[in-house]
């Protein structure tokens, strides 16, 4: 089983720096997930509180590149890690995420993670000795992270993890929504069809998104 980051949520759009806090974080977003009644979509009131389990789909056409493994995906984390002897030092990270689709048997909602708490397995590592042996891809990161001059004289070597939300995932997302017109439901054309409705979750500051592919979760 992957080892699990936790990243504070960003600005939909932004590159943003993640808050880690390894595994006490995870345990309280489990215990918060484990607590939290569950519901499926089709279901689940308006502003109701809940843990719903489905599918990642697209929202739109367009989808974020994970930058170390070139995968295509609706959220990803990397850390670029420095480590000499049993040490482990996290010296640089990225995160980004974009809208997308929650589906389940019942329905389908639409997941704004422009407040939301990320709890992602890592699944991809790479590694270099330093700057000097990485790969294109490696020191395309280092740059970006204004690490490519960094002073290696205490670094065995460097570890690139990265984790990402991949389209049919299976992930949980804990939080409240409400409903909103689904433009992509059929119509059966109808004079009295009722206008089909999805539901819209988007965190707050104060109450954000907790969403997980931990199977722990699930």
């Amino acid at each position: 089983m992957p080892a699990f980051l936790t990243s504070a949520m960003g600005t939909l759009g932004r590159l943003f720096a993640p808050f880690r806090d390894g595994y006490w974080a995870d345990r309280r977003f489990r215990r918060q997930l484990k607590k939290a009644p569950s519901s499926v979509l089709g279901s689940l009131e308006e502003n109701t509180f809940a843990r719903v389990s489905g599918t990642v789909r697209p929202f739109g056409k367009r989808l974020l590149e994970a930058p170390l493994s070139g995968r295509l995906c609706v959220y990803y984390s990397f850390d670029v890690v420095s480590t000499r002897g049993v040490h482990d030092t996290i010296i640089g990270t990225e995160d980004e995420g974009m809208t997308f689709l929650l589906e389940d048997e019942t329905g389908c909602a639409v997941i704004d993670p422009a407040h939301a708490v990320f709890s992602v397995g890592f699944d991809h590592e790479t590694r270099s000795k330093a700057a000097f042996d990485a790969t294109p891809k490696q020191r395309e990161i280092l740059e970006r992270l204004d690490l490519i001059r960094r002073n290696w004289i205490l670094t065995d070597h460097l570890v690139y993890r990265e984790a990402i939300l991949e389209i049919d995932e299976t992930i949980a997302v804990l939080g409240a929504g409400v409903r909103e017109p689904d433009p992509e439901a059929v119509r059966t054309g109808l004079y009295r069809d009722d206008v089909a409705q999805r539901m819209r979750f988007t965190g707050t500051a104060k109450y954000p998104l907790v969403i997980t592919d931990d199977p722990r979760s699930l």
